[in-house]
């Protein structure tokens, strides 16, 4: 990575959630290390090259699932484009700075600058929504990986963090060369990178289709697009969409406990 200290101090205005749908059950609770609210001073962080990640170490809060990811997006020079970027990770975070196992991978992100871009599905025809089992006190990493270099210093878009302080074991680098890398080494405060955690999804496994609260048609549909697929949200028992998950979420058809 290429100047990772460089930074342009400035004013995120009007700067706003862009969320993949607009459904929000009540028991979500946003999981984030920055303290960033709209109109507050923002540190945009670069220079980054294809292939490194930036990312956060989040503690869940409670039994439940990771229902979708949230990462601040922002450009100094306006009318810049929104930018695909390669994927949205999440892993284990049991250590530091290296992440564990990997949990999900959200492939090919558009993000928009102006934006804390929300991500809700791990595919665009919304068929598999994001749905990462955690429990209370658990930790765990969620990490964009660039697939484009950014140019902050000529109002090019990039990732950004608060300026009240980076707290130790909670901001990761991935850099080309060097690896996984303590980001608070570099950065001023902690990235704008955040987690919804549904902390009323645990006892509801089989709402895999649209956490509405019920067991229906569309969580069966869901659960037939994914047929035969590992690690997908209807895969609960880890070993693929098949015939035992169908027969489970039939018997639990109806309303959530």
């Amino acid at each position: 990575m290429q100047d990772h200290v460089r930074s342009v101090l400035t004013t995120g205005l009007g700067l706003l959630v862009a969320a993949a749908t607009a459904t929000v059950a009540a028991e979500e609770v946003t999981v984030q290390n920055d303290s960033f609210v709209s109109g507050g001073f923002i540190n945009p962080v670069g220079n980054f090259v294809a292939g490194e990640h930036a990312g956060v170490r989040l503690t869940s809060p409670c039994d439940g699932a990771i229902v979708a990811v949230q990462v601040g997006w922002f450009a100094t020079e306006p009318g810049q484009l929104p930018s695909l970027e390669r994927a949205i990770h999440i892993y284990e975070g049991d250590t530091f700075p290296g992440p564990g196992t990997p949990l999900e991978e959200l492939v090919g992100p558009l993000m928009t600058p102006g934006f804390i871009n929300e991500f809700r599905y791990l595919d665009d025809t919304k068929l598999f929504p994001l749905s990462v089992a955690v429990t209370s006190g658990q930790q765990f990493y969620v990490t964009l990986e660039f697939d484009n270099d950014t140019d902050i210093g000529n109002g090019g878009p990039s990732v950004f963090s608060d300026i009240d302080g980076c707290q130790a074991g909670s901001n990761v680098l991935f850099a080309i060369p060097g690896g996984w890398l303590d980001f608070c080494r570099l950065i001023p405060g902690d990235l704008v990178i955040r987690a919804v955690v549904d902390c009323g999804n645990a006892s509801c496994e089989w709402d895999c289709g649209d956490d509405d609260g019920m067991v229906g048609i569309i969580d069966f549909l869901s659960l037939l697009a994914q047929w035969g697929a590992a690690g997908t949200s209807c895969d609960v028992d880890g070993g693929g969409v098949g015939i035992t998950d169908l027969l489970a979420l039939l018997a639990n058809w109806g309303a959530c406990p």
